[in-house]
C-alpha cells in the first residue's frame, strides 16, 4: 500500500508543478461502515470497530504521503485531510485519534474536528423499516477530520445542505440512503462474500437494537444476490466531502462498494483505494467497467459521452439508457474496483472499437482500467 501511495503523492506533486490551478487537499477516507461485514446479520448491523486494522491502514498511509519507510519519520502531510467514519458508533472517536502515534506512543502533530452527517429519517429508514421500538434508526454519523494544522480554505457553499449552508458549518447533509434494492449497486451472491472480503468478515455478537428476529428480516443466504456493502454511502455525501474540503484527490483506506470510485472519475480527480482481496479488487474493477459503460451512454450523466455513443451505434444520437449489457438496474455481476488514478473519460476512451461493437468498447474500457496504478 505505502508504495502505491508515494507514487501517487508523487504523481500528485507533479501535476500540481505543472498545473498551478489544481490545487487542494488530498482526502483520507476511513468509513467503519465499509471497514469489513458483520458475521451476524450483516444486513441490519455494521460490523464492529476494527482497531488494529484502523491502525495499519493509518499508518501505511502516512508512510506513503511521507514517501518514507521509517516509521519513525511519520507525519501528517500539509495537504492532508483524513476524514473516518464513524459507522453510527459514536464513542470511537479517541480510538480513531490515537493510530495518528509515533512508535514510541507520542501523539502525532495534529488538529481535529468532528462533523455530523445526517441523513433524512424517510431514507435512513430504507431497508429498516422493520426494525421496533424508540430511536433504533440511526440517522447522524459522526465523521472526524484529522489535519495536521488548522484548514485555511476558502468558502464554499455545501452541494445537498440547508440552504445556505457552508463549509464553515459542522453539519453536511440530511442526504438520502441507498435501498438494499437499489438500481445500480454492487452486489455478490452471499456465498461468495467469504472469498471477496477475505479476512474482512468480523465476528460480531449480541443483539440489534430493535431487531425483530428471523422470521421478519431473515438473514442473506447462500445463492441470495445482495448488496456487497450494506451500508453504503450515497454518492452525494462523498460530492459535499469533496466540495467541503476542496479536494483534488481521493485515497480510500475502505474501498467497498465503488461509489467513492465513481465519484473520482466524475470530478476527474485521482484515486487509489485498498480492496480486501484480489477477487474483491477484480470483481470491482468489472463493475466500475459497466457503470461507466453505462453512464457514456445516458444523456444527463456526468459522463455522458456522445462520441461513444455514435461509435457504438454506427451513428450519431444516444443509446437508450439500459440499452448496454451490465446497465445500472440490472444486477451487476460481483465486482469491487480499487486503485490507481482515476481516468478521464474523452471520447476515444473506447479505443479503436468498431461501429456497433459494444462489447470490444467495454473490453476497452476494461483494458484501460487494468493499466492503473495499483496498490
Amino acid at each position: 500500500m505505502a508504495s502505491g501511495l508515494t507514487t501517487l503523492a508523487g504523481e500528485l506533486k507533479d501535476a500540481k508543478e505543472t498545473d498551478k490551478e489544481k490545487t487542494g487537499t488530498i482526502i483520507v477516507l476511513y468509513d467503519c461502515k465499509a471497514a469489513g461485514q458483520s458475521s451476524s446479520r450483516p444486513h441490519i448491523s455494521v460490523c464492529p470497530f476494527r482497531q488494529d486494522h484502523h491502525v495499519r491502514s493509518i499508518k501505511g498511509a502516512l508512510l506513503g504521503l511521507c514517501g518514507t519507510h521509517d516509521i519513525t519519520q511519520l507525519a501528517i502531510p500539509d495537504a492532508a485531510v483524513f476524514i473516518m467514519f464513524d459507522g453510527y458508533k459514536h464513542g470511537t472517536e479517541g480510538s480513531m485519534l490515537r493510530s495518528f502515534s509515533k512508535c514510541d506512543g507520542r501523539m502525532l502533530e495534529k488538529k481535529n474536528k468532528s462533523l455530523f452527517i445526517t441523513s433524512d429519517f424517510s431514507a435512513a429508514s430504507s431497508g429498516k423499516t422493520k426494525l421496533q421500538g424508540v430511536a433504533t434508526v440511526q440517522s447522524v454519523e459522526f465523521a472526524h477530520a484529522v489535519t495536521r494544522t488548522i484548514l485555511t480554505l476558502p468558502e464554499r457553499k455545501q452541494l445537498h445542505g440547508s440552504a445556505g449552508a457552508t463549509n464553515s458549518s459542522d453539519m453536511l447533509g440530511p442526504f438520502p440512503r441507498v435501498a438494499p434494492d437499489a438500481a445500480g449497486r454492487f452486489t455478490c451472491l452471499h456465498k461468495e462474500k467469504s472469498k471477496l472480503y477475505a479476512g474482512g468478515i468480523v465476528a460480531a455478537g449480541g443483539n440489534v437494537a430493535g431487531d425483530p428476529g428471523e422470521t421478519s428480516m431473515p438473514s442473506p443466504v447462500g445463492n441470495d444476490r445482495v448488496p456487497f456493502n450494506y451500508h453504503e454511502m450515497h454518492i452525494k455525501v462523498y460530492e459535499d466531502i469533496t466540495q467541503y474540503f476542496c479536494g483534488r484527490a481521493i485515497i480510500d483506506l475502505t474501498c467497498s462498494d465503488g461509489v467513492a470510485i465513481i465519484h473520482a472519475i466524475q470530478q476527474r480527480n485521482a484515486y487509489l483505494g485498498v480492496c480486501f482481496s484480489e477477487d474483491h479488487k477484480m470483481a470491482l474493477r468489472k463493475y466500475v467497467v459497466n457503470r461507466l459503460f453505462q453512464s457514456f451512454q445516458s444523456p444527463g450523466d456526468p459522463l455522458f459521452n456522445s462520441d461513444m455513443v455514435a461509435e457504438i451505434s454506427g451513428s450519431p444520437g444516444p443509446a437508450l439508457a439500459g440499452s448496454a449489457p451490465g446497465a445500472a438496474g440490472a444486477a451487476p455481476s460481483p465486482a469491487p474496483i480499487a486503485a490507481g488514478t482515476a481516468p478521464s473519460p474523452a471520447p476515444g476512451a473506447a479505443g479503436g472499437a468498431k461501429a456497433g461493437s459494444a462489447a470490444a468498447v467495454r473490453d476497452a474500457l476494461l483494458a484501460k482500467l487494468s493499466g492503473l496504478n495499483e496498490m
